[in-house]
């Protein structure tokens, strides 16, 4: 029995699932496959390779078929299970009827009181915390919003004036290549010109990656610069800047509508991406800029909406 009073814990299990909680939190890990939750929060990411983890609760079962999702429990007993990707099916506890299939962007909801099932609302905010901690990211700051759990991680549909938006991207990645990163190393940087032999990522590094974005609403190429950072619980290996190893990269790294769309709703075509040099013609004040921790965890950028959509891909060292 696992005991939380405040704050937020993540556990790597030996079988490659994630187990983020959320204090004040009870969780008994019963098996390698079973956790039962008494009260609090938790989000739970499993392989694919692992469908059949379970979690029960004294009003649900909840069986995964190859996903990321959410459990409440609060004081009363009220459960609730949120699904942010992927399949689960969900029972109540102590029935053997059928189950109810909940799939990503669903919620489902039981209570002492009333007993049963109930289909609610899909209600992400209570894990969005626990969600964050679930992927490797410790915090963030300022102009940085994480994108919520549950919504469709598709970069070129979110159109912000306000926020840069950090997607998180693949995980659990053994790389079978070098990987030519823009930006190797603690430091602050303005120049983002392409990659050499010194700025690659090794062949055999486990590694995942999350996707840094800048896309005011329309085709405005004078919003305001945004400012903000990110502090990752594992070391930044490689940030990636350039248009041409950015489009390298998300074979390895991107999102399917990344890697499949030819369009950019702001500036008509994918390659339209990157940032700009703070050299030449541009003055110093609209360059984009981006610093790289001493400890290499922390990373933060200005952007500013120019003639690319400002994109930074992140890489990670992921544990095994």
């Amino acid at each position: 029995m696992l005991k939380l009073k405040s704050g937020l814990v993540r556990l790597n299990t030996p079988n490659g699932v994630t187990l983020s909680m959320e204090g004040p939190a009870e969780v008994n890990l019963v098996s390698e496959s079973l956790i039962e939750l008494e009260r609090g929060r938790i989000v739970v990411k499993v392989p694919k390779d692992q469908v059949g983890y379970r979690v029960e609760t004294k009003m649900m079962r909840i069986v995964d078929l190859g996903t990321a999702f959410g459990v409440s429990v609060n004081p009363k007993g009220m459960t609730e299970v949120s699904v942010f990707d992927g399949v689960v099916e969900v029972f109540e506890a102590g029935k053997e009827s059928e189950g109810k299939v909940l799939r990503q962007g669903t919620s489902m909801r039981a209570t002492p009181r009333t007993r049963g099932l109930d289909n609610i609302p899909f209600r992400s905010e209570p894990f969005n915390r626990a969600w964050r901690m679930n992927t490797g990211v410790q915090s963030t700051r300022g102009a940085i919003e994480y994108l919520r759990p549950g919504l469709p991680i598709d970069p070129y549909i979110y159109e912000d004036d306000r926020f840069i938006i950090l997607f998180p991207e693949k995980s659990g990645v053994t790389l079978e290549r070098p990987i030519a990163a823009n930006l190797i190393g603690p430091g602050s940087y303005t120049n983002f010109g392409a990659s050499t032999e010194s700025t690659q990522i090794p062949a055999g590094t486990r590694v995942k990656s999350f996707l840094i974005q800048m896309n005011p609403e329309g085709s405005r190429e004078q919003a305001s610069a945004l400012r903000g950072g990110i502090t990752f619980d594992r070391p930044i290996l490689g940030v990636i800047t350039g248009i041409d190893e950015l489009v390298q990269s998300d074979a390895d790294f991107g999102i399917e509508s990344v890697t499949s769309r030819s369009i950019n709703r702001r500036l008509g075509v994918a390659r339209s991406r990157g940032l700009e040099n703070g050299e030449g013609e541009v003055p110093a004040n609209d360059s984009d800029l981006v610093f790289i921790s001493p400890d290499q965890h922390k990373i933060s950028v200005k952007l500013n909406a120019g003639e690319t959509l400002d994109h930074i891909r992140v890489i990670v060292a992921d544990s095994e």
